[in-house]
């Protein structure tokens, strides 16, 4: 019986070894962070049909948002459109369930909010949130677009970037995992991945340039690079590299995307392919 067992165990090894290591997963994007941004940028890369994962060294997604801030300095919600427009929708549903409300009726609710009121029923937005709910929102996006996310994975920042040239073409964390993409977007607040990116030195920082023209985008990955002037100072530097931050659109922006968002206009749900 114990020759048996052993002999099992000695196949179950060799069969291990033989077995071929899977394939590292490739992404059309990699978004490295856990933040809204991170949340945003994945579900917008879905809707445009492209493969994506979010790697965040974060265990709960939402960031600040879902950290506690949000009391929403909203003012004037006719401003905000977009995939940040339906995120406040979504919280706006969530709110319209009665089991949302722990601590008080929704009757009981004073409605008020930071230049306009908390909870507009004719716009089904909600501006003043609880952080649980805005987590639920999230991982509830997420899930619905089919989005992976892998959590608590933080950036091997010694020897986590693999580069071509002066392109990304994968990131390692600290747990050995290895994620390959075509394009890489930094979306923490600490920056790591673009501080563990930046390597190439220019003397003309007139290289960064921000286009702003309608229609048109600039890859994300021009910025991550951190083409920067070895001759400014350290402030300068910064100032560059946030300057290049603008240049993080995908692709061509429809011009549908570019139509005025009134108070009165009601969010439409954004779809995942």
């Amino acid at each position: 019986m114990k020759q048996t067992a052993v002999l099992c165990w000695a196949i179950g090894v060799l069969m291990l070894c033989r077995c071929p290591v899977a394939a590292q997963e490739s992404y059309d994007v990699v978004v490295y962070g856990g933040t809204s941004a991170a949340i945003t940028t994945a579900v917008q890369v879905k809707q445009m049909g492209k493969s994506v994962v979010i790697v965040s060294p974060d265990k709960h997604l939402g960031g600040l948002t879902s950290g506690g801030l949000g009391f929403t300095d909203s003012g004037n919600v006719g401003t905000i459109g977009g995939l940040s427009r339906e995120f406040y929708h979504r919280v706006y549903k969530e709110y319209q369930k009665s089991e949302t409300w722990r601590w008080q009726k929704m009757s009981e609710y004073g409605n008020q909010g930071q230049g306009t009121k908390a909870m507009l029923h004719d716009d089904q937005t909600m501006w003043i949130f609880e952080p649980h709910v805005a987590e639920r929102v999230y991982d509830q996006w997420v899930a619905e677009c089919k989005i992976p996310v892998v959590r608590e994975a933080y950036l091997n920042r010694e020897t986590g970037v693999k580069k071509d040239g002066t392109r990304i073409v994968a990131i390692t964390t600290l747990d050995g995992k290895t994620y390959r993409g075509k394009m890489f977007i930094d979306a923490t607040y600490e920056g790591d991945l673009l501080a563990a990116a930046v390597s190439v030195i220019m003397s003309d920082a007139k290289t960064i340039r921000c286009t702003a023209k309608t229609g048109t985008a600039t890859s994300s990955a021009f910025f991550i690079t951190g083409i920067i002037s070895k001759n400014r100072s350290t402030r300068t530097k910064r100032r560059v590299i946030r300057q290049a931050v603008c240049s993080n659109t995908l692709t061509t922006v429809p011009k549908a995307s570019t139509a005025k968002v009134t108070t009165a206009s009601r969010p439409i749900a954004s779809v995942c392919v």
